[in-house]
């Protein structure tokens, strides 16, 4: 999503971009594509399928001649790297790293050896960006090259995400939550990387302790295809009040619909969904990983990683808190976010950046 905005925000700036996914078009690279920018599927799935794949990501620069190759994540960095010296002419090479190691484990084997293959090449890029200060310093640790480094984090169109009444109450009627009940929310794919067990241990805890709790998980895998999930569904405690609603596009319509949000995440570099539940004025608790405690500041409370007791503590004495104080606390989250990361200021910095790198205007 934060590609796509920025993707959306060049629009009249004179970039000609194109973006090539290594393995999938997911809704947003279709969203990407009602942009107007072209979105290449290389479809690498195997062995085989990457050096086919790498041979077509040359083809594909051969024919565009960008001026800047722009990496996006740990494969996407990789596959620049390795296909930019191929593609006859001398791009710029510009790595960008979404993420923290403040712990491997949640990482796949595959992910940690790109990242120590990472380490080892990048000091042959040109920039690298990050977006998070904690993900930079804990990549410098690493072994990450910091002689390029720049950090720019996330942007978002304040004006286009605000708090919605008629969207809060569609989805409580829809998903039959009464006005008098509270509900608490998680945004986020299912992955141990995001925390979503313990998003399911404390709404377990939670609910049987408080009858006028509900909770929504919003999020790819967090519906009733997942056997954890639906198990909580069907709880004898929980049924009627655990929803599980899975990957949706208006994101911003569920959030309306929440009183207490929880970024339970063990890693993380800018957590875009923090951020997205302080615009739509929520009280959040987040955990204390990658750049949380910057952009959270004193809007919520901040929770040490991986620890289910610190977590339910934490929102149990949310809970029993004012809701004029919760809501007050709601308006100066907005105002933090807008003040501090818009999609103009954070696009304006990407700008330079490409500038500095080259005088053209195509990009990849």
């Amino acid at each position: 999503m934060a590609l796509y905005q920025l993707l959306r925000q060049f629009r009249g700036l004179g970039y000609q971009s194109t973006v090539i996914s290594l393995n999938g078009i997911e809704p947003v690279g279709k969203m990407i594509g009602s942009l107007g920018v072209p979105v290449i599927d290389l479809r690498i799935t195997s062995v085989g399928s990457f050096f086919t794949g790498m041979i077509e990501l040359v083809k594909i620069g051969r024919a565009i001649q960008p001026n800047v190759l722009q990496g996006w994540m740990y494969h996407g960095n990789i596959a620049a790297s390795l296909a930019a010296p191929f593609m006859g002419n001398q791009a710029n090479i510009a790595w960008n790293i979404r993420g923290s190691l403040h712990d491997m484990s949640v990482f796949k084997s595959r992910t940690r050896k790109l990242i120590r293959l990472g380490a080892l090449m990048s000091g042959t890029v040109d920039t690298l960006i990050y977006n998070s200060h904690a993900g930079a310093m804990q990549h410098r640790a690493f072994g990450y090259s910091g002689a390029c480094e720049q950090v720019i984090g996330n942007g978002f169109g304040i004006g286009q995400f605000e708090k919605s009444i008629k969207k809060r109450n569609a989805i409580r009627e829809q998903l039959r939550i009464h006005d008098f009940d509270i509900v608490i929310g998680c945004l986020g794919r299912f992955h141990m990387a995001k925390g979503s067990d313990l998003f399911l241990k404390m709404a377990l805890a939670v609910g049987q302790k408080m009858n006028n709790v509900h909770f929504i998980a919003v999020g790819r895998g967090m519906d009733s295809s997942n056997p954890q999930v639906e198990e909580l569904c069907n709880h004898s405690k929980l049924k009627g009040r655990f929803h599980a609603v899975g990957e949706q596009r208006d994101v911003l319509a569920y959030l309306s619909s929440m009183d207490l949000f929880v970024n339970p995440s063990r890693t993380e570099g800018f957590p875009n969904a923090l951020a997205e539940a302080m615009l739509a004025e929520l009280v959040c608790i987040a955990t204390n990983v990658g750049d949380s405690s910057e952009i959270l500041g004193e809007c919520g409370s901040l929770i040490m990683a991986n620890n289910i007791e610190s977590l339910e503590q934490s929102v149990l004495e949310w809970l029993i808190r004012d809701p004029d104080q919760r809501a007050c606390i709601g308006r100066a989250s907005r105002e933090r976010i807008a003040s501090r990361y818009s999609i103009e200021k954070v696009a304006n910095a990407y700008t330079t950046i490409y500038t500095k790198l080259s005088a053209s205007e195509d990009l990849v």
